[in-house]
């Protein structure tokens, strides 16, 4: 139905109500919040995720009858349910080519097509850069181009991080292509060498920049890691309970080979 009919259709009894309130004394009240109008991308999106969430809640039942059964787990393709979703998302990019419009449908194959089809994730994530580089919509990318080196050449992400570091009114989306570029360094250089302490120096500086976000966080968890976990460092000293319910710490085998098994059940 055409919303211009229903307005007009509306509008009398909109004028008898005001009037009746008027009447008793009683002056209406305007609505102090609107429902935001969905658009083409949100009821994409959303159509998007409620076959996402079958397909999980598909899975995760055929997992419960094989455990059940005492049978070995089904294995599933995570982009089952993206693959039939990508070229309408890619429609609704190159609708809206050109304007912001077109910027979150993007970020989705940034997103949902890494794993996917690279290649694809690759030429969105160009686009972004190239030409929304300094949209205001981008919010969302951010934490996405923290892990843009694990599906892309690490010349090509650097080349890619850098326009976004230069080019971005977002700062989150700046801060994130900053922990991109110098993640690989933090992670794998040597603790004592310069590279390491340069990308150490850098990330920190984002830290006291962006206050408690996520990507504060991370950085602070990524340098507790190499720092107090790398080859060669003391361990913390673990503190628990044995299956006959008596304290023991790391600390008590000092010298000794100790075998550590972690477990978990979902």
């Amino acid at each position: 139905m055409d919303m211009r009919h229903l307005a007009q259709r509306s509008t009398p009894w909109v004028a008898a109500v005001t009037l009746a309130l008027a009447a008793s004394g009683q002056t209406p009240t305007p609505a102090t919040a609107k429902a935001k109008p969905q658009t083409e991308f949100d009821a994409l999106e959303a159509e998007f995720d409620a076959a996402w969430k079958a397909y999980r809640d598909q899975a995760m039942a055929a997992i419960k009858a094989a455990d059940e059964a005492e049978e070995p787990r089904p294995e599933f393709d995570r982009h089952e349910p993206v693959r039939p979703f990508i070229p309408r998302f890619r429609e609704g990019a190159e609708k809206h080519a050109g304007t912001d419009q077109a910027v979150p449908y993007l970020i989705w194959l940034v997103d949902n097509c890494a794993g996917a089809e690279p290649s694809l994730a690759q030429t969105a994530l160009d686009t972004l850069a190239d030409d929304h580089v300094a949209s205001a919509e981008l919010q969302d990318l951010g934490r996405q181009l923290g892990g843009v080196k694990d599906w892309l050449d690490a010349a090509q992400a650097d080349a890619l991080l850098a326009k976004f570091e230069a080019g971005s009114t977002v700062a989150d989306v700046r801060g994130w292509a900053t922990f991109g570029r110098h993640f690989n360094t933090l992670s794998e250089a040597a603790l004592d060498s310069t590279e390491y302490a340069t990308a150490r120096e850098t990330l920190s500086a984002l830290d006291e920049s962006l206050g408690r976000g996520m990507l504060a966080r991370r950085v602070q968890a990524e340098i507790g890691l190499r720092e107090q976990f790398a080859l060669g460092m003391v361990a913390p000293d673990i503190v628990g309970m044995d299956l006959d319910g008596v304290e023991f710490k790391l600390s008590d085998y000092a010298g000794k080979v100790v075998f550590l098994d972690f477990w978990g059940d979902w």
